[in-house]
């Protein structure tokens, strides 16, 4: 049977992400070895800015105002410059595979989380399938 397209291109969406984001913690330790860690982690993130500003403005993308350019700062500053930022200073002192089995363990542990606080019901389906066979994502 062959593969369309659009199956393909899924597969190697997955592929690559899945090489990054294994490679991620890796190259975290690595820059740590030469840059104090925010300093390597500001690195990133600045690259980054610059190269989306760099496509919204071949886009032609407005830059949020108001209320959602506060929006956009405070979930910036929580969900990414604080988790990166304490992520690359864990990763001075633990190996990156520990580094990896940790940020593994999230979805789980989120799961766990929602059933604690009574958003979500534990059943065997959600520990045993994988998320592409699970009826909430067909």
């Amino acid at each position: 049977m062959a593969a369309s397209d659009s199956e393909r291109v899924a597969l190697t969406a997955f592929v690559t992400y899945a090489v990054l984001a294994g490679a991620n913690a890796v190259g975290v330790r690595f820059s740590n070895r030469e840059l104090a860690p925010l300093w390597g982690a500001g690195l990133r993130f600045a690259l980054a800015a610059a190269l989306l500003l760099a496509v919204m403005a071949v886009l032609r993308l407005a830059f949020p105002r108001g209320r959602a350019l506060a929006g956009s700062l405070l979930y910036g500053v929580f969900n990414f410059a604080g988790s990166f930022g304490l992520t690359y200073y864990g990763l001075v002192k633990i190996h990156a595979g520990l580094g990896q089995i940790l940020l593994a363990l999230v979805p789980l542990a989120t799961l766990l989380l929602a059933v604690l606080w009574r958003q979500e019901r534990l059943g065997t389906g959600q520990l045993s399938e994988p998320f592409w066979l699970s009826p909430a994502s067909q």
